[in-house]
């Protein structure tokens, strides 16, 4: 750049400070009051954040609805920046700013994030702040900040080799997946949360047990906390972390009162023999997954008072193996894709490789979603691969009584228009503007009292833990509360 030049730019730009001090000099300030600065929110609330992880950041606005522009003397942290609260103010971070002009009907952004420090307590911990304002004539006013801090145990990187037992009194923040080695066994008690980050799973080469009880059940969800919405937490969606895989080798694996949601994937159970019982599980659920919920590749499996929902893939994949459910949910209302799988599919073939379905029952179950037909079964034209399937006294959104199929039912009732309650009309909420579910029963289900009486021994109470009746129980996991 030549000489010329550079005096030429430098002429620009003391013209340009120029006129820029001479604008700041002409602006007139009023002394402004509480009614003419107004902000977006009167509170930031965090809900509930992890030490471990810190909140998002979340922002609001601060109007100047006077005809004049107006100054605030100080703006500032009332803990001085020690509560964790972290602000930027028009574009200026710190926890104590000077003379923060707004002018004339305008308007400033201010963000805020949450940094907490570990609280050394198992509860959740309430911290509050706020950033107050304070005009030139002396006025404050001021908007709270207010989060709940959770502590919690960092598993990043862990491979179990022999025997680990994970307790409920803090959350687990799961890092670069949870491995269980071949021969170990991973012990999860009632209460715990485990939180995985979003490219994280639970990978079983050996054996989990997971011991959740009614009042403290154990969950597998992703581990953001906040919102994308301010009416929908990131926990409503799916494909917040990876799922749970069961390896070849792996067996004897239980589930009890144990809720997966939100997951890439629910539970995908690998290619076994059928000796040994690959997946036990009882009142438990998964729910709202970006495939398959619950996909069994021809191994061994029980489910008692057990829910699946909400899949992009189909809510239950079997292929070939032998599996028995007895009073399940499987309700395919998945909301994200209009090209989402059905509520149940099994079959004995894949590309051409025969998966005998030995065993496929279904007995007092709810299968049903959004579509006219939500059972599809498939087989191969070879009388020598096992295709054993069995309805018993099951609502289903099928046609039972096709010819090709009808054999497969017994005691089936189909729902149709004419039922008084069907598909979604079934259950207590499907809220799809929200995003919120609740597969309990109407009191108008067409799922009530046409279950078999026979099985009550197996399942005396529904996933709630609510008591079924000796005769004609309700179809699905839950039984009808008023």
């Amino acid at each position: 750049m030549n000489i010329v030049m550079k005096k030429i730019l430098f002429i620009i730009w003391t013209i340009s400070i120029s006129l820029f001090c001479s604008c700041e000099d002409d602006v007139e300030y009023g002394v402004g009051d509480s009614s003419t600065i107004v902000f977006s929110v009167d509170t930031v609330n965090f809900d509930t954040v992890l030490s471990e992880v810190g909140s998002s950041t979340q922002r609001f606005k601060v109007f100047n609805e006077n005809d004049k522009a107006v100054r605030f003397s100080q703006v500032r942290l009332a803990s001085g920046g020690e509560s964790g609260f972290q602000v930027n103010v028009d574009g200026e971070s710190g926890a104590f700013f000077h003379d923060v002009s707004i002018y004339d009907k305008d308007s400033i952004f201010v963000f805020v994030k949450f940094e907490p420090k570990k609280q050394n307590n198992n509860l959740p911990v309430e911290v509050k702040d706020s950033l107050i304002f304070t005009l030139e004539n002396g006025i404050e006013k001021s908007v709270i900040f207010y989060a709940l801090v959770q502590d919690a145990i960092v598993l990043k990187g862990v491979v179990v080799e022999d025997k680990m037992v994970l307790e409920g009194e803090k959350p687990y923040i799961v890092y670069d997946s949870l491995v269980v080695s071949l021969g170990a066994l991973l012990e999860i008690n009632n209460g715990v949360s485990l939180y995985f980050h979003n490219k994280a799973d639970l990978r079983v080469h050996g054996r989990i047990l997971c011991n959740g009880v009614k009042d403290a059940p154990i969950v597998f969800r992703g581990m953001r906390t906040d919102k994308i919405l301010p009416y929908l937490p990131y926990d409503r969606l799916d494909g917040q972390w990876g799922g749970v895989r069961f390896y070849p080798e792996s067996f004897e694996n239980e589930l009890h009162f144990t809720d997966i949601h939100g997951g890439r994937f629910g539970i995908t159970c690998d290619n076994s023999i059928l000796d040994a019982t690959k997946l036990y599980m009882t009142n438990s659920s998964i729910h709202n997954v970006a495939a398959d919920a619950l996909a069994m590749k021809y191994c061994s499996g029980v489910f008692v008072n057990c829910e699946f929902s909400n899949a992009k893939g189909n809510c239950v994949t079997l292929l070939g193996g032998d599996s028995q459910f007895l009073h399940c949910t499987m309700a395919q209302f998945y909301p994200w894709d209009a090209s989402r799988g059905s509520a149940l599919y099994f079959c004995n073939v894949l590309n051409d490789t025969i998966y005998p379905l030995e065993r496929a029952d279904f007995i007092n179950c709810l299968i049903t979603g959004i579509s006219d037909d939500e059972v599809y079964g498939s087989r191969i034209d070879n009388n020598d691969a096992a295709f054993n399937c069995n309805f018993i006294n099951c609502v289903v959104n099928t046609n039972i009584d096709d010819e090709s199929s009808k054999e497969y039912f017994t005691n089936c009732t189909s729902e149709n228009e004419d039922n008084e309650t069907y598909k979604s009309t079934n259950f207590r909420c499907i809220d799809t503007d929200n995003y919120v579910y609740d597969f309990r029963l109407d009191s108008l289900s067409v799922a009530r009292k046409v279950g078999s009486a026979g099985y009550y021994e197996y399942a005396p109470n529904d996933k709630d833990g609510n008591p079924r009746p000796v005769n004609n129980p309700d179809v699905g996991c839950y039984q009808y509360v008023e």
